[in-house]
């Protein structure tokens, strides 16, 4: 507030007494009332700490500008009062609910009783909020965090979908302590990476008035990944989401890494497998130039699947790309999913406009072996599907009679 004498008045009998009746005698300051050497830093900090603002505008004083600012940018509980008519404010306070009041004998008294009506109304929610998390540095410093980086993700970016899914994730389970639940994050990393794979593929933009998206998303797929895959029954909307990526034109280049030891197994898992072989193999007969299918049965896979290959999607579009790296742990002699890591970086829009980073190099380091495994592979064929997966017959089983004509 001014500290101009003719404002002396507005808190030595309004404010201050009315403030000490609701928050209690000693916890009211105003800024002159102390001596600090960094009066700035004081300011800062009694804002920071106080329960309520009393902020009085009149003559719009550019120190009481900045205070209000700061306390807006905090969040903090405010009551603002002014001497002069709402059309002299600012028009960025000319909107908020504020009290105006008469400085004269005559007027001081009724400030006096709509300031205790304000303060009595909005105490217990400012000191619920005072004494919450909400107020405290660890969260006021996540809530930063979280809006720079939703602030500097363009809502068409690959990783607007990451931020959706996690906030999404982080909705339901503050509801849940709202409530007094909470459940610890279940471990189901097929599930979420099958549809993530699925929401960026939907998420990949429609492509131009010459048919061409410019984005694309090559993937190495590994036969573990298909058998756990199948087994929880995110075939379909997997195999809905290439086929509608293809029709809009995003071009999709996929190596199945196949075990020669798997030749023939005849399990429920297996077959499964063989049925979305050849569903997508129909999908790339009928958008040739959208869906490139190819495999590599490898004499190596175990070595091949830890050491230089295992499963991997890169996701490009005209201005970034992003590396999806699923993690594996061992367990029971099993290759399990553990975790999926997201790499994103920028691309270059122009020559000489490249700024390297760690992550732009994962990311090639991660192209290169796909281009490297694309050139060693061969063409996905219904004759390659119908010899990998004959089963097997045991030379105990006997050998079924021919049926008589």
């Amino acid at each position: 507030m001014p500290f101009d004498k003719d404002y002396a008045p507005v808190y030595e009998t309004v404010i201050k007494p009315v403030a000490e009746k609701h928050l209690g005698n000693g916890n009211v300051w105003r800024a002159d009332e102390t001596y600090w050497q960094k009066k700035m830093d004081q300011i800062r900090q009694n804002i920071q700490l106080a329960t309520i603002v009393i902020i009085d505008v009149s003559n719009v004083r550019p120190a009481v500008m900045w205070e209000h600012g700061f306390c807006d940018a905090l969040s903090k509980t405010m009551i603002v009062i002014s001497s002069e008519p709402r059309e002299e404010l600012p028009f960025n306070i000319r909107s908020e609910d504020f009290i105006q009041y008469e400085n004269s004998t005559k007027g001081l008294p009724r400030l006096n009783e709509k300031l205790g009506d304000a303060l009595e109304r909005i105490l217990p929610l400012a000191n619920k909020i005072q004494h919450s998390c909400l107020n405290s540095f660890p969260w006021r410093k996540s809530y930063q965090v979280i809006s720079d980086t939703l602030a500097n993700i363009d809502s068409s970016s690959f990783r607007a979908e990451l931020a959706d899914r996690e906030l999404r994730r982080l909705t339901n389970q503050m509801s849940g302590l709202q409530n007094g639940l909470y459940t610890l994050r279940k471990s189901r990393p097929m599930e979420e990476i099958v549809g993530c794979y699925c929401d960026l593929l939907e998420k990949m933009r429609e492509a131009d008035e010459k048919g061409f998206s410019n984005e694309s998303f090559d993937t190495v797929t590994c036969i573990d990944f298909w058998r756990v895959f199948t087994e929880d029954g995110n075939d379909n909307r997997y195999l809905a989401a290439n086929i509608d990526a293809a029709m809009r034109g995003v071009k999709i280049r996929r190596v199945f890494l196949l075990d020669t030891r798997c030749r023939g197994e005849n399990t429920f898992e297996f077959r499964a497998m063989q049925k979305i072989l050849r569903d997508l193999l129909t999908a790339c007969e009928k958008w040739p130039e959208q869906i490139s299918l190819r495999v590599h049965e490898s004499q190596t896979y175990s070595a091949d699947i830890t050491n230089v290959y295992t499963n991997f999607a890169i996701l490009k579009g005209p201005t970034e790309m992003l590396l999806l790296q699923p993690q594996y742990t061992n367990i029971e002699s099993q290759r399990l999913m553990d975790k999926t890591e997201f790499v994103w970086a920028k691309v270059a829009t122009s020559v000489g406009d490249e700024e390297p980073n760690e992550n732009l190099e994962r990311i090639k380091r991660f192209s290169s072996k796909f281009e490297e495994l694309w050139r060693r592979s061969e063409a996905l064929t219904t004759a390659f599907i119908d010899d990998y997966f004959a089963t097997k017959i045991s030379a105990q089983e006997p050998v079924p009679a021919e049926m008589p004509d």
